[in-house]
């Protein structure tokens, strides 16, 4: 697979939260420090899918473009979605014993943004 070019969404981040590999679940848009060899991707930020009890599945957002972040987070069944083809070559699998720092990630989406926009246009 050739290696894609990382895509930022640091701005789109309201919160990092520390937390344990123990406490992520289906669902959670996690961001972690991931050690190994040949590994392209050192702190990943991974829309969690499936957690084991050595692995966790995710899609790493770094390899979206926000457009394809929206459409990922408007999904409501994790098992069976819609647009899987749209985030296929952005899944990965991560080892749990080589993931450390982990954070829990508030992301701000869409709607909060328009929310907050209007907001802003009231107030001024």
């Amino acid at each position: 697979m050739a290696v894609k070019r990382k895509v930022s969404h640091y701005r789109r981040i309201i919160k990092r939260n520390p937390s344990r590999v123990s406490s992520v679940n289906i669902g959670d848009i996690v961001s972690f420090n991931y050690r190994g060899t040949d590994i392209y991707d050192r702190t990943p930020l991974v829309f969690v899918l499936e957690k084991t009890s050595k692995i966790i599945n995710g899609i790493n957002l770094n390899y979206m473009k926000e457009y394809k972040v929206q459409t990922l987070l408007k999904e409501t069944n994790f098992k069976k979605m819609k647009r899987y083809d749209m985030y296929k070559d952005s899944f990965r699998t991560y080892f749990k014993n080589k993931i450390t720092m982990v954070d829990k990630i508030e992301y701000k989406t869409d709607k909060m943004l328009k929310e907050e926009r209007r907001r802003n246009i009231i107030e001024n």
